[in-house]
């Protein structure tokens, strides 16, 4: 990658002192993030400090940022400021020559192969890092300019894609969640929302209530009711929801249809 790029080098490996006011930004990791480079917590150094370091590590608008160093090494960004600052060596500086794109280096610094190879090789005992010549010995696929922005317009479309199939599942699991209501009103007679979503996604149950068995015959298609006769007789409505395996709408319903058929107890109001 050395070859085919106009420079790769670090910022400043001495951190200078910086502060909250001065003359320019000094970035580190902390700042460099997927999106660009954020400015929350970002520090000033004096323009001395600031001309000594970007005499070397002159990062301009468009150029390539990587993390090179520590935990959240591999993130990767475009410089997305106008202003000139300085970086310290935590943060790599890859700028490219016009016969490659830079929207495309970014897609292959962060392809899951690119990402795996620089974390394998990372030496260092306090804290581990990317050499800036394991960088440079790198090697990377760089077709010609026009498949280049092919390629970006590509991804950039399944990303879109991908958004939108988010969007869509996000719907269906409002959709889902009313379905949950509605049935735990029919089993409870009280619309309560019952539901809480977690930051994956993951339906958990907030019901606290105890579900206990009418009697213990029942037929083939009884769920649940087997399920507390198992555990006794009664039980805690969010540990049978767990054995059965069934989404919430799913075992509301199942609950609603052996309540009818006075397999299970209608549970009085539950605790939300």
């Amino acid at each position: 990658m050395g070859a085919a790029l106009i420079k790769i080098t670090d910022g400043t490996h001495h951190s200078p002192p910086n502060g909250e006011s001065g003359d320019f930004l000094y970035i580190s990791a902390k700042n460099i993030k997927h999106e660009g480079v954020l400015l929350d917590n970002a520090t000033y150094v004096t323009k001395e400090v600031h001309d000594e370091i970007y005499a070397r590590c002159n990062p301009e608008p468009g150029d390539i940022l990587y993390i090179k160093d520590g935990a959240t090494t591999g993130i990767t960004t475009i410089n997305n400021l106008s202003e000139p600052f300085s970086m310290l060596s935590s943060v790599a500086l890859l700028k490219c020559p016009t016969k490659i794109l830079n929207k495309y280096l970014l897609l292959a610094l962060r392809s899951p192969f690119f990402y795996a190879e620089m974390r394998a090789g990372m030496t260092g005992i306090a804290i581990t890092r990317v050499t800036i010549k394991k960088l440079g010995n790198a090697l990377i696929p760089i077709p010609p300019i026009k498949e280049q922005h092919r390629i970006v317009e590509k991804v950039s479309k399944l990303m879109t894609l991908c958004d939108q199939l988010k969007s869509c599942l996000s719907k269906a699991q409002t959709i889902q969640l009313h379905l949950a209501d509605s049935a735990v009103y029919e089993v409870i007679g009280e619309q309560i929302s019952n539901i809480e979503v977690a930051q994956d996604s993951t339906e958990i149950m907030k019901i606290t209530t105890t579900l206990s068995l009418n009697h213990e015959k029942f037929d083939e298609l009884a769920i649940i009711a087997p399920i507390i006769l198992e555990l006794g007789g009664s039980a805690d409505a969010k540990d049978v929801w767990n054995r059965t395996k069934l989404s919430l709408p799913e075992f509301y319903a199942q609950l609603k249809t052996e309540i009818d058929a006075n397999y299970v107890s209608k549970p009085a109001r539950a605790d939300f």
